[in-house]
């Protein structure tokens, strides 16, 4: 369990350091980890029950709220601070995880 906290803490640190690049895949943090990729599916998917993608995806998403709730950033700035080279993209991805759009989420959360 220890080793299983410490592997996400590393996982969550590169996501982190290098979240603004749209070039982030689950075969990034393995090489910056030093560990095969598959090697970091098949522990991901154990620890957390999702997929590097989807992860990594949950991990932008959770960015651009805390953004949209305490900043005044325009949306496409935070969304390519995330990673997302598409603003559409962002925005579609944004909504079917939270639910509303990223203006929308922002309105209701001030």
């Amino acid at each position: 369990m220890e080793d299983d906290t410490f592997f996400i803490e590393n996982v969550n640190r590169v996501i982190e350091k290098h979240l603004s690049s749209h070039k982030m895949k689950g075969s990034f943090i393995a090489h910056e980890l030093s560990i095969s990729r598959m090697q970091l599916y098949r522990k991901l998917k154990k620890i957390t029950f999702q997929d590097a993608r989807t992860y990594i995806l949950s991990k932008r998403i959770a960015y651009a709220k805390r953004e949209l709730k305490q900043t005044s950033k325009y949306v496409y700035q935070i969304a390519k601070n995330c990673g997302f080279k598409d603003y559409t993209y962002f925005s579609k991805s944004f909504k079917k995880q939270v639910g509303v759009s990223p203006t929308e989420f922002r309105r209701r959360e001030r």
